[in-house]
């Protein structure tokens, strides 16, 4: 289940399972939006994923990061599977943080559900699914989503300019 917790946000958060000791669970393959600057390298992140989601704005970044974070609560009220390899994820908590899938209630990917509805791009580690799906694949998928949301104007996407986003990539880099 998951834990109301400050470190959670939309695609990191802290789940207990069958009253095992907690865990700050880190999705593979999305980076959402950080939901605030709290810290000098989370204003960087916030300036860069600004310039990727094509955002002149960077706070708006931190209000997706804010709606991205409010979903994933939402979708977690239910029950869901956490599918690890207690790979590390880095952090800054103490407790450190895994990577893993979360499988919804439904039975739907929360990585894809995430992406699909412009509340996170396709971005950072990723590894064979539980089913089979190769990391390539995967990112292929996920990378399919992402255009899908960008052309629905969903999510974050529904403020981004089109006519700024190569200016701003390209900045960033």
């Amino acid at each position: 289940r998951l834990i109301n917790s400050p470190v959670n946000d939309g695609d990191s958060f802290l789940v207990e399972a069958d009253g095992k000791p907690l865990h700050i669970i880190r999705l593979y393959f999305v980076d959402c939006p950080e939901t605030s600057t709290s810290s000098m390298s989370d204003a960087q992140r916030v300036r860069e994923q600004a310039r990727y989601f094509g955002l002149s704005d960077p706070a708006r970044t931190i209000h997706f990061g804010n709606e991205a974070k409010t979903f994933t609560e939402h979708v977690l009220l239910k029950p869901f599977t956490v599918h690890t390899a207690f790979a590390s994820a880095g952090g800054r908590s103490a407790k450190g943080r895994v990577y893993g899938f979360i499988t919804t209630y439904d039975g739907n990917d929360l990585a894809s559900l995430l992406v699909k509805n412009g509340l996170a791009r396709t971005h950072g580690i990723g590894r064979k699914t539980r089913d089979g799906v190769s990391r390539d694949e995967m990112v292929e998928r996920l990378r399919d989503f992402e255009i899908s949301a960008m052309l629905k104007r969903v999510g974050v996407w529904s403020e981004s300019d089109p006519d700024r986003i190569a200016e701003l990539r390209a900045k960033q880099r």
